[in-house]
C-alpha cells in the first residue's frame, strides 16, 4: 500500500508542473520584440527543471526525493506563440503511484493519467 505522504508529494509535485507549464504557456514571457521564447528544461542528473527565457531563469524546481522521472530523450518543452510542437510523455512515480503527463502536438495542455497499483 502506498503512503499517504508519498501520493500527496506525488500529486502535489505534478500539480505544480502543470500549473507552471499552464502559466508559461499561456502568456510567455515573450519580450516586446518577440526575442525571448520560454523553454521547459529538465536537468536529469539533478531532478530538476527549470524554466528559462533566452538566458534569464525564470524558475528552477526541484523534484523531490522519492520520485522518480521517465522522460524521452528530447524533453525540451518550447513555449511557442505559433503553436505547441511537442509530443512526449513524461512519468513520474512514488511508490506504488504513478503520474503521467501526457502532451500532444497542438496544446501545451498535457493529459494527465494517474495509476496506483495494488
Amino acid at each position: 500500500m502506498a503512503k499517504p505522504f508519498e501520493r500527496l508529494e506525488l500529486y502535489d509535485f505534478t500539480d505544480s508542473l502543470v500549473a507552471n507549464i499552464q502559466e508559461a504557456g499561456q502568456y510567455p514571457y515573450i519580450s516586446e520584440n518577440g526575442s525571448c521564447v520560454p523553454k521547459l528544461i529538465w536537468i536529469s542528473q539533478q531532478q530538476t527543471y527549470l524554466i528559462v527565457c533566452g538566458l534569464t531563469l525564470i524558475r528552477e524546481v526541484d523534484v523531490p526525493s522519492g520520485i522518480t522521472l521517465y522522460l524521452p530523450t528530447y524533453n525540451t518543452l518550447t513555449f511557442s506563440q505559433a503553436t505547441a510542437s511537442y509530443a512526449g510523455q513524461w512519468k513520474f512515480v512514488s511508490g506504488k503511484t504513478s503520474v503521467t503527463l501526457k502532451f500532444r502536438i497542438g496544446t501545451y495542455e498535457p493529459e494527465v493519467i494517474i495509476r496506483e497499483e495494488e
